[in-house]
């Protein structure tokens, strides 16, 4: 699947007595500090790529995983892995065999959501679906974005994300059948589901000295990413 740079989407409490705008800030806001209080949490993500002509139609899946541990947030989606460590956030990508590591900004949060209300401000809706708040949130004539629109699924009891569907922009080429299609406009979903705890699997996803150390400001990446050029 075609590396897919994912923003995660967390909603919470709805609001009826505010313009949808607003309804959206609380909610996330609400959400956005609802999981960085989280000490621990761990989320199977399932990616499914369709079309918009036949988006019954699976054309693509990957797994994914979004774990936060001893104040490590790491998260893999497709071929991407982001992790988040006291100091630094490295990024890897398994296709392009590639390392960005970056000083970390204690102002910005790992899972931002309000930017998502600037992002994709023409039509914002937010609707009630048995347990589930279903966000949609548009993009305008002009926009910057790799898709048009996001849809969010929400737990209402638990708070915690149910899916999110990205409708892209664009052709992509997924291999059904043997075979690269083409296809346009793609709808990339990513299902979330509590993930079975394994520490040792744990421990070692969060384990900075596994992806590199860092010594007067140099870098120098572990085995498993010897082979990656560091950008």
């Amino acid at each position: 699947m075609r590396i897919i740079k994912v923003i995660l989407i967390f909603l919470s409490i709805f609001y009826l007595s505010f313009k949808p705008k607003d309804q959206m800030s609380l909610l996330f806001d609400k959400v956005e500090k609802n999981y960085t209080a989280k000490k621990y949490f761990s989320y199977k993500i399932v990616i499914t790529a369709t079309s918009e002509k036949k988006p019954n139609e699976i054309l693509d899946t990957s797994d994914g995983l979004f774990l936060k541990k001893n104040q490590v947030t790491y998260q893999k989606v497709s071929d991407n892995e982001t992790v988040e460590f006291n100091e630094f956030v490295f990024f890897s990508s398994a296709i392009n065999k590639t390392v960005i590591i970056n000083k970390k900004d204690k102002s910005t949060q790992f899972v931002s959501l309000k930017s998502l209300v600037k992002l994709l401000p023409e039509k914002q809706t937010i609707k009630e679906n048995g347990d589930l708040l279903i966000c949609e949130l548009n993009a305008p004539k002009v926009y910057q974005t790799p898709y048009h629109k996001v849809e969010i699924a929400i737990d209402k009891k638990t708070n915690e994300i149910v899916y999110q569907k990205l409708f892209m922009v664009g052709k992509n080429k997924y291999k059904v059948k043997g075979k690269l299609v083409e296809v346009v406009n793609p709808i990339v979903k990513l299902s979330y589901k509590v993930a079975k705890k394994n520490e040792i699997f744990e421990n070692n996803l969060i384990k900075q000295s596994n992806y590199f150390t860092e010594s007067k400001g140099i870098f120098t990446l572990s085995s498993k990413y010897s082979k990656y050029k560091l950008l």
